[in-house]
């Protein structure tokens, strides 16, 4: 609400006439322009990044298949680099259908599902990624998907020998946590929440700083309780009002 004031004199007695304006409407258009613009930077920065490991993983296996004699060694290698090529159509579709990103709703997203689609990318690393979320959907930002790829990319990259990958979660009283944990080498201490931080001079910044920035958009948290030593531990908090178990799970 806008309130405008207005004083004039009449018959020597000063009169104020106060006039107010809704302006509810003017300010969701500068907040839907302000975050379609926030969403997407996010789009184009994510995607970037997500292609360029794409490529270099389908480089390499590539170079793997050029360089085996093995019948059945390159036939391997060979569903690889489908999968790798599959999953740069999907990215390319994702950003086809987000071109007018901000105008698209939050919608319900199966994690599970999610977690299908994204985990080949990261067969070549040996991982094992496993879940217990049957039946879970988040209501989020349709570049959830990019949280959950990115966790997966920063645990394989810099988690060192990580062998595991476990995505789980639990009904708390003010909503759904969802754990995204590791078993590498944990984040040490003095780093919780530094990790989230922007890094300054690098165009891409930090891809856990885009991680919350995407969550954020719509009222989910993250933070990283693991301890050091023992692998990484991500715990993303999901208000109560937009979590839900799918019928008949």
């Amino acid at each position: 609400m806008e309130v405008n004031l207005h004083s004039f004199s009449l018959s020597g007695k000063k009169i104020v006439i106060a006039i107010a304006r809704d302006i509810t409407g003017r300010k969701r258009t500068e907040q839907a322009i302000e975050l379609a613009n926030k969403k997407m930077n996010l789009m184009n920065t994510i995607t970037r990044h997500n292609l360029l490991n794409i490529f270099t993983g389908l480089s390499g296996t590539v170079d793997m298949v050029l360089d085996t004699r093995d019948k059945a060694k390159r036939d391997e290698l060979l569903i690889q680099v489908r999968d790798l090529a599959g999953l740069i159509m999907h990215q390319i579709e994702f950003s086809i259908v987000y071109e007018e990103v901000g105008v698209r709703e939050p919608v319900w997203l199966a994690v599970e599902e999610i977690l299908d689609r994204v985990s080949p990318a990261f067969g070549y690393s040996g991982t094992r990624i496993t879940t217990s979320l049957a039946g879970i959907e988040v209501y989020a930002d349709p570049l959830f998907e990019k949280v959950i790829y990115t966790l997966l990319d920063n645990a394989i990259r810099h988690g060192k020998n990580v062998t595991t990958i476990r995505f789980s979660g639990k009904a708390v009283d003010t909503g759904f946590i969802l754990t995204c944990e590791d078993d590498g080498i944990g984040i040490p201490s003095g780093m919780k929440e530094k990790i989230f931080e922007k890094r300054e001079g690098q165009d891409s910044g930090s891809e856990l700083f885009l991680v919350r920035e995407i969550l954020t958009i719509t009222g989910i948290t993250i933070r990283e309780t693991g301890k050091p030593g023992k692998g990484a531990r991500f715990e993303i908090m999901v208000p109560d009002s937009r979590y839900r178990l799918r019928t008949g799970e």
